[in-house]
């Protein structure tokens, strides 16, 4: 099963008391802060069977959390 969690915030950094909690659930932060303007695509490839994310950092779209169906 895919734990992965997608954090696009530019604060939240591995090791921190997020990411501790989150591995501590059994759960993968896969850390991808925006660094500029991604396509689409590249939205949606993010977020590719991811089971959660915690995003604050850039605009996410219904079908970016639509396409993982346990997100």
């Amino acid at each position: 099963m895919n734990n992965r969690i997608v954090i696009t915030t530019d604060y939240l950094r591995p090791g921190d008391t997020v990411d501790t909690m989150l591995r501590d659930r059994g759960l993968e932060p896969v850390y991808s802060p925006a660094g500029g303007t991604r396509t689409d695509e590249e939205k949606l490839a993010l977020f590719e069977g991811a089971v959660g994310a915690i995003a604050a950092s850039e605009p996410v779209a219904r079908d970016m959390l639509a396409t993982p169906p346990q997100c």
